[in-house]
């Protein structure tokens, strides 16, 4: 059997505190059926091999050199020097995967001292990303370069919509483009039953706290619901930049904002049953796991009507769609609280796309398949 190793782009430490453990988890466990070693590379100083089985290891900072760097910086040194830091091991393997483009440095090195090939995944257009965000536009041009610049590098490239398959084939050699969703951990999203109530609605959102989120237009539509007569608490499930900002923005018009942090998975799905439907307004997606998420538990979706999310809803069919002003974010969920056979209907189907198209473990078993296929082509 062949070896692989994982190169973290976030640290296991990370993991632990934002509730991600629990997916990391399912990977490397995933990965280990398929591969007769499996090594974890992330930048930590605690070995945290113990919390994994069988064989997997986890491959660590010896030295706290990279403490004197800022944050970011030390990551980008640790990128570069991983072939270095753990040649040892990293040149025993057949595979290398990163879980996200963030970790490009590795190729460098890796290509000149390993050989060995490198899986990568590209999970949005990040150019598009910033600018939304409120970057330059010279900012969005370097990540237009980098893009072109290091994803040729990569013999594997693992893309979740047909949309940024087009946009990467556009200056990366097809064949080396893997089109595999995100998926969910289904076990932790068991359908739920729920009873709709005309006079009580619990929104929820699973994310970043950011821009491209157009959570601001979320609050606005559940203003407008409340002028109409119907009750909303928004829930906000993540953390980010505009957390005070959006409070205050929330307080200033009367609206009940809860946000909650960081929630581990295996919490996830309880907090989702006691929320009426779930929204996600953003202004572009890659593929959000968030969404599938919420379908999984059976809750009735709204989302925007753009790149990343238009790819997973089906209008009407598994949730309904919305553009991103307030004002048809709030008929759409007007439509689903105020007829609750249509919601249980778009719950039930959301359910039943989630098991056949984005099922975590059927995924990853697509994705070993690939990876032990570009290995066998050596």
């Amino acid at each position: 059997m062949a070896s692989l190793a994982i190169v973290l782009d976030i640290n296991i430490d990370e993991h632990i505190g934002n509730g991600q453990l629990k997916r990391l988890f399912f990977y490397a466990e995933k990965y280990s059926e398929f591969f007769k070693r499996v090594y974890i590379v992330s930048n930590d100083y605690t070995n945290y091999s113990h919390i994994f089985s069988g064989n997997i290891k986890h491959l660590h900072l010896k030295s706290k050199m990279l403490r004197l760097f800022p944050k970011s910086m030390s990551r980008t040194i640790f990128f570069i020097l991983c072939p270095i830091l753990f040649y040892k091991e990293l040149r025993s393997v057949d595979v290398i995967r990163t879980f996200s483009f963030n970790a490009f440095w590795i190729v460098f090195l890796a290509k000149l001292l390993l050989r060995t090939p490198l899986v990568t995944t590209y999970q949005y257009k990040y150019h598009v990303f910033a600018m939304i965000e409120g970057k330059s536009p010279l900012f969005g041009l370097l990540l237009r370069i980098r893009e072109r610049l290091f994803l040729k590098f990569f013999d594997g490239i693992i893309v979740p919509t047909r949309s940024i398959l087009e946009y990467v084939s556009s200056f990366v050699d097809r064949r080396k483009l893997w089109l595999i969703p995100n998926g969910v951990i289904v076990q932790l999203f068991p359908l739920k039953s729920r009873k709709l109530s005309g006079r009580e609605c619990r929104i929820a959102y699973v994310g970043r706290l950011s821009p491209q989120k157009n959570l601001f237009s979320l609050i606005d539509a559940a203003q407008a619901l409340s002028k109409r007569g119907i009750p909303v608490e928004l829930v906000f499930v993540g953390d980010g930049a505009l957390k005070a900002s959006l409070i205050e923005y929330a307080r200033a018009r009367g609206v009940k904002l809860s946000i909650v942090g960081f929630v581990p998975h295996e919490e996830l799905s309880q907090l989702l049953e006691q929320c009426t439907l779930f929204a996600l307004p953003s202004y572009i997606e890659g593929h959000p796991k968030a969404l599938l998420e919420a379908m999984a538990c059976g809750l009735p979706v709204v989302g925007s009507n753009v790149e990343g999310i238009r790819e997973t809803i089906v209008d009407g069919l598994n949730g309904l769609l919305c553009s991103t002003n307030p004002g048809d974010i709030a008929d759409k969920l007007l439509t689903i609280i105020e007829n609750p056979d249509l919601a249980e209907k778009l719950g039930k189907a959301a359910r039943e796309t989630v098991l056949e198209r984005f099922d975590l473990s059927k995924l990853l078993e697509r994705e070993c398949a690939m990876m032990l296929g570009l290995i066998s082509q050596r």
